[in-house]
């Protein structure tokens, strides 16, 4: 098997999509069942969890109810998951005109799986802590 280098840079929105895409694999939900749950279609879904997309406030609290927590939490998760990644060395790009990312979407499909990897990571360490602070 080749060793890939891993990319030095990925999106906030990737961050954002790896997160909530991790919610839905922990509650054992298709995409189309999160569409069905939150009213947002399932292209849309498919785009958000890519990082493809970038949510609006309104889809953020339509998430947030259909995945039955607050939307503070879905935002706390996606800053511990920000903060594993540049503690990675990983850089995040906030401008998705930059040529770096234009020229990126390739080494995306590379980036995803190892976003994955940290963003589980970092839930897997917090879920319990967090689920004790909130009750």
């Amino acid at each position: 098997m080749m060793n890939q280098k891993m990319p030095n840079f990925t999106t906030y929105s990737s961050i954002v999509g790896q997160v909530l895409a991790q919610y839905r694999k922990n509650r054992g939900l298709e995409q189309s069942d999160m569409a069905e749950k939150t009213g947002i279609t399932q292209s849309t879904w498919s785009r958000i969890e890519r990082g493809e997309s970038t949510l609006t406030l309104e889809q953020l609290n339509q998430i947030a109810n259909g995945l039955g927590i607050s939307p503070e939490k879905i935002m706390r998760d996606i800053t511990r998951a920000q903060e594993t990644i540049i503690k990675e060395g990983i850089e995040i790009e906030r401008k998705s005109t930059s040529k770096k990312l234009n020229a990126g979407a390739m080494i995306a499909a590379v980036a995803l799986p190892a976003l994955a990897y940290f963003i589980g990571k970092t839930f897997s360490d917090k879920d319990a802590k967090q689920e004790d602070d909130e009750s």
